[in-house]
């Protein structure tokens, strides 16, 4: 599956890849997170990065410091598929992130977008910054 998302370049595409290799690979298997991962648009969630990259299985970089050094990312989406897998979150659920606010940042992919997208429309995600410049 690796080869259909680096020859892809279509989101739709690239998403649908992605989401059929977290499922082959058995991290994705609740039918609610499946959905939130082929509906909500990672790429949007890393504006500096290459569309490409933002569905490739690999952190992908948001921030670094002066000398270049990676410090913030978006984590691959193996590990936000299993997170949310674990977590178990249901409809009427509650879910706190600690990290930047959704919405102003790209880590809102995983920390606002999907578990709300599995908990229904009336769930809040609260987050808690550690970052200054995202509090």
């Amino acid at each position: 599956m690796e080869t259909t998302i680096a020859q892809a370049v279509d989101p739709a595409e690239l998403r649908k890849a992605m989401v059929a290799t977290l499922t082959d690979s058995g991290h994705l298997r609740a039918p609610a997170i499946i959905d939130a991962f082929r509906d909500i648009e990672r790429h949007h969630f890393a504006p500096d990065a290459a569309v490409r990259d933002a569905y490739v299985d690999d952190a992908v970089s948001v921030k670094h410091d002066q000398g270049g050094e990676m410090i913030s990312c978006i984590s691959a989406p193996s590990i936000v598929a299993t997170q949310l897998e674990q977590l178990g979150a249901r409809p009427g659920h509650k879910v706190l992130e600690a990290g930047p606010p959704p919405a102003t940042t790209p880590r809102s992919w995983r920390a606002w977008s999907l578990p709300a997208a599995t908990c229904g429309p009336w769930t809040s995600t609260p987050t808690s910054s550690v970052e200054p410049e995202t509090a």
